[in-house]
């Protein structure tokens, strides 16, 4: 989803502080994705930034030149032309000639407001900063409004980001809003677990990981005690190990070290192996996709429900589509849109790493779950969990939740004309009564 507030909230904090530098602000973090807070921008890198952290583009795109503002505007997928009269707040104008604003001869920045901008430019009085101009004598700043959009001698056309004002589609209905994932870095003597069990809706506890030295294994030196204190309370609870395989037997030594931890224990949530090691990251997605496979199937083997976590980077390079069918998955990706970007199945997201949550005082990932795990581990007595094969499928419970069911004379008149292969005008003419199964 794009949030334009995002955007300008990223702009206005960078107001008076990257230094002009033409070609500046191109740099790149370690992971890939372009540093927003170089001390150098100039006037095209400043927009670019401006449209990946609004989500218009990945955070991996290098940011260009104003020659490439007019190719995504030539395009149509990430920028719609607009007129002058329309702009409004989060819009941006590109000046110079398509095919010769490259350098010196083109200017780009982002509109607060109609008759506002932000852009980075040789500001007033040869200070080199990103600046906020008006249309109105207000300030030192005031003349480079005029100078850009009204009196440049180069053209300017004006932009929009495409998707900025729809409304999310078909957005997911968590089951479960509030699940908590923990581990031996929550400290047990810092929980209230009574005020924790009343404040949230599952667990997923980490049991094991691989050490990164010698790729030994290790027990979370708290699972026991969150599992006994959760579990006494009512909490579903899940599982997971962090994993450093990447290799079909690497993955089933993994999964059997786990299983002893797991297997005198209920889950009511599925036992998840979680994939976010720099190992992992550098083997490829063949291998990656083949050791997810073997690390599940071995878990599935023993009787449990099972699955994978991941980030979207590594979803979309490492997995392939036959692991991402076969198991539960649960993803990783922090925003504060009400749902991720990942178009995709998935069951459970964890959406930050910075919820709180009343019984414990520091952040805790925060995740919100889709799939009725709950129901189909009990009906299935997966997990340890008592086979109940009345156990009431997600379809049931909301017909148990209606009070009343309506239908329309449209729908039932439809319905009739199906069965009769005729038309509801025909039906109409003739005429109709409605007796329900059972009526005398």
């Amino acid at each position: 989803m794009i949030n334009i507030k995002k955007g300008i909230d990223y702009c206005l904090s960078r107001w008076h502080k990257p230094k002009y530098v033409m070609g500046g602000g191109r740099t790149r973090n370690k992971n890939g994705s372009i540093n927003l807070y170089t001390s150098t921008d100039d006037c095209s890198s400043f927009t670019y930034k401006y449209l990946i952290v609004t989500g218009a583009l990945p955070k991996n795109t290098m940011p260009t030149s104003t020659e490439g503002l007019f190719a995504l505007g030539r395009h149509g997928k990430v920028l719609k032309e607009i007129n002058r009269s329309q702009v409004k707040e989060g819009d941006i104008f590109v000046a110079g000639r398509e095919g010769y604003s490259a350098g010196a001869y083109g200017h780009t920045g982002v509109f607060l407001s109609p008759n506002k901008i932000i852009h980075c430019t040789p500001g007033p009085k040869s200070a080199y900063w990103t600046v906020i101009t008006t249309d109105k004598s207000v300030s030192s700043e005031a003349y480079w409004f005029n100078y850009y959009i009204d009196k440049n001698s180069n053209p300017v056309r004006y932009y929009r980001i495409v998707g900025r004002d729809e409304k999310p589609k078909n957005v997911k209905k968590p089951i479960l809003n509030r699940v908590i994932d923990i581990s031996e870095w929550q400290d047990p003597s810092k929980i209230d677990y009574d005020k924790l069990a009343k404040n949230i809706d599952g667990a997923i506890l980490r049991t094991s990981y691989t050490y990164s030295k010698d790729k030994s294994f290790k027990k979370d030196k708290h699972f026991e005690r969150h599992y006994k204190e959760l579990s006494k309370r009512k909490v579903p609870i899940g599982a997971y190990h962090f994993s450093r395989a990447v290799n079909k037997q690497e993955a089933k030594a993994e999964a059997n070290y786990m299983y002893k931890l797991i297997k005198d224990k209920k889950f009511e949530l599925p036992i998840f192996v979680d994939m976010e090691s720099e190992e992992q990251n550098k083997t490829s997605m063949k291998d990656i996709s083949t050791t997810i496979y073997y690390w599940c199937k071995e878990i599935e083997a023993e009787g449990y429900f099972t699955g994978f976590y991941c980030n979207l980077w590594f979803l979309n390079n490492k997995v392939q589509t036959f692991v991402r069918n076969k198991f539960a998955f649960w993803l990783a990706q922090y925003t504060t849109n009400s749902a991720p970007d990942y178009k995709g199945q998935y069951g459970i997201w964890q959406h930050t790493s910075k919820g709180r949550v009343p019984g414990y005082g520091g952040d805790l990932d925060l995740n919100r779950v889709y799939v009725d795990y709950i129901n189909i581990i009990a009906k299935a007595g997966l997990n340890k969990v008592k086979k109940d094969p009345d156990k009431k499928a997600e379809d049931m419970q909301k017909v148990e939740e209606v009070d009343k069911f309506e239908v329309t004379e449209k729908e039932l008149l439809e319905q009739l004309a199906k069965k009769h292969g005729t038309t509801v005008g025909k039906i109409k003419e003739k005429g109709y009564t409605i007796k329900f199964k059972g009526d005398k």
